[in-house]
Order: structure tokens, then sequence, then C-alpha cells
């Protein structure tokens, strides 16, 4: 396998035990993001791509494998065969070929010397120092690379990298932003803490989140509740969806929420560059919600075209090789598969272009532009994609044909509709429907009322209709995390929900079921979290397991399946799942190899916080802090490996501190064994 990688200029790394990732032949990668491992007891070869989870046979066949290739030993033999059950017959997956121009140097920082360059300090509301980011920069052949590290206080009050458990997390200046919101403040949240600080200079109360544009922890939501908050987005797709993000997470918990974005046609300006270019904070640009989903739509789509245009890119590279004097067969199959990729993109960007028109709608002028904007990005990618046809002088398939014909009917999108003659127009995830009036699709509805959890219902009143609100849960939850297994066996199914995390709350009452109310004239509320495991959901006794009697209002069978729709759709509920690892060991992502135990893992660049859930005596099997302090480790030394002087003989120590010390550098292919009579020492 490593060898047909290899060939294929896959770039595999070396071979760490019995695994190694290398760059995807299947989806045109531009990272090592395969896994390729070998399972001694079955004898054959795993492979696992994090970014397009791709079909082994799929994988296997791009490199001019196939599936019995990545066996040691044929399948036994059958007495008869079975009969035929109608499983529809492999067929391998549209194969991206492996890139030849444009390339992209996965080892460039491979050894790089990484400089400190700035420290910002993220403080409790006592004004102790919790946690910092720590900007580093390396420079590599002239051109200068940053990153960005986190360190945390621990209850001892040592620097460590992992984050503690039961670390809270805090804003970037949090003591001024909860005294802004006491005195009624507006609070101004922005993208990076140097954003933060350049807006704190010109007067404002400015805050940001550590680890990125994507991860604000949803518990620093409550800080910011009843308040007023304005959030400027960076210019690009990151920077949208993160405003739209915390407009509606915000939102949840009252406060104002008013987006901007800074007034400069740059792509990725920010609110510094707004600033740098001699504009002020009165010249920041409004937008809508709706208008940062459009947008960020605008910035995706462009992205899409630019990948739409590396096929045509590969065409010509291919064809100029040809044209050099090099065997056309060793191209010709590469040329037709780009001019495919070309097609694949097409599609991809304007499905999304539809989906996202059409759940969002036009309210306003620069909603209106916006959408305009897309569709005509949308006729770019197709002649982005006609372009890759027409080098290679294939007949162009006809949703890129009929996208570009003069007379293309399109949906028309604000005020009244008018089609021309012929068949209704329609895109992807929209059918037009004579007479349709825009009125959005409606579903069952939910929401909290009262202190309870209630299904909303329309029910004619006279000549109209009314809302009656039935009562579901006593009580409403908040769905924290959804998590789903890794228990280190690598498969291709996705794997069921394994636990999830609610916080149930409700209003407080007295004897006689009257709310009390605190001294601030707000209700009192309880809260309590629950966790469900994968067996309480898969049989439905999660409904056993709530914080209070008689929450649900209706125990059958049909009551719970409706109080189950209601947890997820009255309040807001995670994005995505999370994982949770059960089992120890090493695993493989995006950034290289990682060992899980049960506190989180150990990677090359340090410690690394992964949510872990292990039983069965492994929840005690924890790797330390790394240090470098040579105290702590001789302390190590004289508490830990010393004794085993005592314990056992240089012929069994040998090999249990071999295995021990390489273990967390790379996996080891030897296991350990320690035999001797009961009461010998064997587990001490």
């Amino acid at each position: 396998m490593w060898n047909a990688l290899d060939a294929g200029g896959f770039k595999p790394e070396s071979i760490r035990g019995d695994k190694f990732m290398a760059l995807c032949p299947v989806h045109g990668d531009t990272h090592r993001s395969l896994s390729v491992k070998f399972d001694r007891r079955r004898e054959a070869v795993l492979l696992n791509c994090f970014t397009c989870h791709a079909d082994y046979r799929d994988v296997a066949s791009a490199i001019g494998l196939s599936a019995t290739d990545l066996f040691d030993a044929p399948l036994p033999e059958k007495d008869a065969p079975r009969p035929a059950k109608g499983k529809p017959k492999f067929e391998p997956a549209h194969r991206v070929p492996r890139r030849i121009t444009g390339l992209v140097d996965v080892d460039e920082l491979a050894g790089a010397k990484w400089e400190q360059v700035t420290t910002y300090p993220y403080a409790d509301a006592a004004g102790t120092v919790v946690e910092e980011v720590i900007r580093e920069q390396a420079v590599v052949d002239g051109a200068v690379h940053k990153r960005f590290r986190q360190r945390f206080r621990s209850a001892a009050g040592r620097w460590v990298t992992k984050k503690p458990t039961g670390f809270t997390p805090v804003l970037y200046q949090h003591a001024d932003v909860l005294r802004a919101i006491a005195t009624d403040q507006p609070v101004w949240i922005v993208e990076g803490e140097k954003d933060a600080d350049n807006a704190a200079a010109r007067g404002l109360v400015a805050t940001t989140n550590a680890q990125g544009s994507g991860s604000f922890p949803r518990e620093l939501a409550d800080v910011f509740t009843g308040a007023t908050v304005n959030v400027v987005a960076d210019r690009d797709s990151a920077g949208y969806k993160r405003a739209a993000q915390l407009h509606h997470m915000l939102g949840e918990v009252g406060a104002t929420v008013t987006l901007y974005r800074p007034a400069i046609d740059v792509d990725k300006g920010d609110l510094t560059d707004h600033l740098e270019a001699g504009l002020g904070v009165e010249d920041l640009e409004e937008i809508s919600v709706g208008n940062a989903v459009l947008l960020q739509l605008i910035a995706d789509t462009v992205k899409g075209i630019e990948a739409i245009a590396v096929c045509s890119a590969e065409i010509r590279a291919h064809q100029e090789l040809v044209a050099s004097g090099e065997d056309p067969a060793q191209h010709d199959e590469d040329i037709a598969a780009w001019a495919k990729e070309a097609l694949l993109r097409y599609r991809r960007v304007a499905a999304n272009v539809g989906e996202v028109v059409t759940a969002t709608g036009a309210t306003d002028p620069l909603s209106r532009t916006v959408m305009q904007e897309a569709e005509n990005l949308v006729d770019q990618a197709a002649r982005t994609a006609q372009e890759a046809y027409d080098l290679t002088g294939v007949r162009v398939p006809t949703s890129i044909t009929e996208r570009l014909k003069p007379a293309d009917r399109r949906v028309q999108f604000g005020g009244d509709r008018e089609h021309e003659a012929g068949d209704p127009p329609a895109f992807t995830g929209n059918t037009f429907i004579p007479g349709d009036d825009d009125t959005p699709n409606r579903g069952r509805e939910f929401t909290v009322r009262k202190g309870q959890t209630v299904e909303i219902k329309w029910e004619r009143d006279g000549d109209g209709t009314r809302r009656r609100f039935n009562r579901v849960i006593d009580g409403w939850g908040d769905i924290l995390s959804v998590a789903f297994e890794d228990n280190g066996q690598e498969s291709e199914i996705t794997r069921a929900t394994h636990e999830m995390t609610v916080r149930f709350s409700r209003w407080v009452r007295d004897e006689e079921g009257n709310p009390v109310y605190e001294e601030n004239g707000s209700n009192k509320i309880e809260s309590q979290v629950v966790t469900w495991d994968e067996e309480q959901l898969q049989r439905g006794t999660w409904a056993d397991a709530l914080p209070w009697v008689g929450m649900l209002e209706n125990t059958s069978r049909r009551g719970r399946e409706l109080a189950w729709d209601a947890l997820h759709n009255a309040r807001p509920a995670p994005y995505a799942r999370e994982r949770v690892y059960t089992t120890t060991g090493w695993r493989e992502g995006e950034s290289g190899s990682y060992f899980v135990h049960a506190d989180g893992a150990i990677t090359a660049q340090g410690s690394m916080p992964l949510r872990t859930r292990m039983v069965g005596g492994i929840e005690h099997l924890r790797v330390a802090e790394p240090t470098t302090d040579a105290k702590a480790l001789r302390a190590a030394w004289e508490g830990s490996t010393v004794p085993l002087r005592e314990k056992l003989p240089a012929r069994a120590m040998a090999p249990v501190l071999g295995l021990v010390w390489r273990a967390p550098f790379a996996p080891v292919p030897h296991v350990c064994y320690l035999n001797g009579a009961a009461g010998s020492g064997k587990s001490t």
C-alpha cells in the first residue's frame, strides 16, 4: 500500500508501527488525511479518509489496486456460493486525479522554528488570568506563517497546555464586559484579540473568545443576558457564519444583537483594516442576520468557482505534457476525470445557492442585490465548468448548457414573480408552484411559554384563526451536547448517538403552584443537567431519567415521541455531534497521530483536550502532563520507576520500561505479558 501511494505521488509518511498517513487519492487532497493501518488480527489494511470518507474500494482502485490486495491471506473457500440477494455490484466512485498544478508542500512547516510574538491574557471576573492565547510565527523561505496556541492555569496555579477538567471559559476583557452590561453599555464582539484591543483604543467595550471564529462557547452566551451587543463580522465566509450564529445564540438569552461588517471591499477585511483605512466606528455597515447568511453564501460560491477553475488548469497541464511528446494514453484518463470533476463541482455550487436562497428569502435591498450576485456567480460557475469541457472537446453536459441558454429562465426574487411561457422554472431544492405566495413552510411548532414547553396549534376562531398552546413538558431543556462513540475501531458505518447531555430548567413554584420570584422580579429558576447513554436513547427509556417527577404531560409512547420532538425544536440544538472517546490508544487526525488516554490526548505538540468517557478500569489510565521541568521529571522517576527495582527482576523490568517509554511517541507493535502466580505483584 505504501509503495502504491508513493508511486502515485501521494506522499505517504514514514511508517510508524503499523500505520501511516498519506494524501487521499480520491478527492484531490492537499494535506494528508488518509489513514492507512494494518490490522494484524485480520491481516488486512484498514483505510479511512478523514475528509471525504471514501469507500476503501475507491481508495484502492484510485492507486491501481483491488480490494483483495488489502488482505495478506486469501479468504477461505466456500463449499457453495450463496445465492445473490440483489445487492448492487460495486462501482468505483469518481476518482479525482492527483494534481500536477498549484501543488502545496505538505511538509513545508516540518521543523520550522516558531517564535512567540504576542500573549493575550484572559482573566476572570476577579481579574485572575486563567488562560492565555499565544501568537507565534515562523519564517520559511521568506514567507511568514502564524499560529495560535492556548495554555490554561491549573487548580495548582501552574500553566498547562491541556484544558483542566471543569475549566470555565472566560471572555477577553471579561471584567470590562460584565461592568458594561451592568451599566447598560453596549458590548462589541469582534473576531480576534487584535481587533478587540483596537476597538478598546477607540473607547469601546470590546471582547472576543479564544480558539477561533467557529468556537464561541455556548456557556458564555448567558453572560449577555439582556445586554445590548454589536457583532462585527470579518468579510469572509467564517466571519459571516460566526455573526449569524452569534445573533441566534445571544438572541436566545434575550440580548439585543446588531450585526455590522467593515465598510471596506477587501477580502477577509476585519475591524482593524476598517480603522486603519481611516474609517470610524460610525462608518461600519449594518447588516441583518439574513444578509450574513447570504454573504457567507457569496464567499463560499467564489471558493467553489475557484475549485472549478482548478479543473481547467489541470486539463491544460496534461494537454501541455502530451504536446511536449509524452504518451497521450498516460493523460487521457486524467483529462476526462478532471472534466467530470468540473461538472460535479458546478452542481454543488448551484445546489448550495438554490438551497440557501430558498431558505433565506429577500427582505431588503441588500438581500436582493446579494441574491442576484449569487445567481450571477452560478452563471460564472457554469461558464467555468463549460471551459473545462471545451478544452477536452467532449460534449458539454445538459445541466451546464441549460444554465447558459440566452433565454434561461430564472426565479425572480422579491416582489411579484413573472415567469416566461413554458415549463415553470425550478432549481435544486425548490419546485415552482403556480400561485405560490412565498409563505414559509410550516411543520410542527414548539416554544417555551410560561416556564413550560408547549406545542403551538392553530384553530379556527370565527372567520380567522388563533393559536392554542398545548403543554408537552413542565419546564424546558437545552441540549448541551450530542456525542457519538469513538472506540478505536475504524468503521464505514455512521455511528449511532452514544450519549446526550441536556440541561433541564423549570420555574420554582410554591405549594399552591404559583411561580416564586427573585428580588429583582424575575422568575426563580432551578436547573439540573442529565446525561443519557446509548441504551436509554435507543430504547426510549430516557423519559424515565428526567430530573423531576411528572415533567411529561403524556407518558405514552406517542407522548414521549412528542416530547422528544419538542426538546429538539423548542430551543436551539447543537449544530453537529461531538466525538466521545471510550478507549485508549492511538488515533489519526488531520494534524497527525495522537494518543488517547482517560484525561484527553497527547500529540507531538503536547496535550490536546478531548471528551472521554472510559470505564472498566481504563478510566485510571492517565498520561501525565508533558513537562520539561527537571524537578518534576526527577520526582516522577524516583516515585514511579526507581521502586520497580524492588518489585521486578531486570528481565521483567527492561521490557516493561521499554514498552512504556516508547508508547507515547509512536504505536508500539509489541505486547508485553507479565507472567506470575497470584499475589506476585503483577498488577502493582
